[in-house]
């Protein structure tokens, strides 16, 4: 099977002006081009962040905003989780899981495509590769942690 078919169908838009950031939930298109692919476990969250709230959405924003801080201005393209499984727009909650449900199966895929992932782990020295890592012996991203440098 060719990768390109099984590509995300959203992604974020992220410009970062003046040291401040702003996201924006695109459709995939082949105008895209490279993107940053953005990962976490919850435990590296709750270790990583001094998190009062524990909600998915809350912490991937977390992580999207650390993500950006120091970088130069510019945009780029990235896909997290929680911003790029459904389309922000769909109002039906029916079809948003539908198209969860979708990009799920993609996951390897979207890993596997991205020219860089950018892992955030709260074990020092981490190869992501080790089965003490908790992000690196989910079934998914096995086959990205086999390619990619971190």
């Amino acid at each position: 099977y060719e990768i390109a078919s099984l590509l995300p169908k959203w992604a974020i838009r992220l410009t970062i002006r003046n040291g401040r950031s702003s996201v924006a939930q695109i459709p995939w298109t082949g105008a895209v081009g490279e993107y940053t692919a953005l990962s976490y476990s919850m435990e590296s969250a709750w270790q990583l962040f001094d998190l009062a709230v524990r909600d998915r959405r809350s912490i991937a924003e977390l992580m999207l905003i650390e993500y950006a801080t120091g970088k130069p201005d510019g945009v780029e393209y990235v896909w997290l989780d929680e911003f790029c499984l459904s389309d922000a727009n769909q109002q039906n909650e029916k079809l948003a899981e539908e198209q969860r449900v979708e990009e799920v199966g993609r996951l390897a895929d979207i890993f596997r495509a991205a020219s860089q992932v950018c892992v955030f782990c709260h074990l020092p020295e981490c190869s992501h590769t080790d089965p003490n890592c908790p992000w690196g012996t989910w079934i998914f991203t096995l086959a990205s942690s086999m390619q990619k440098q971190f």
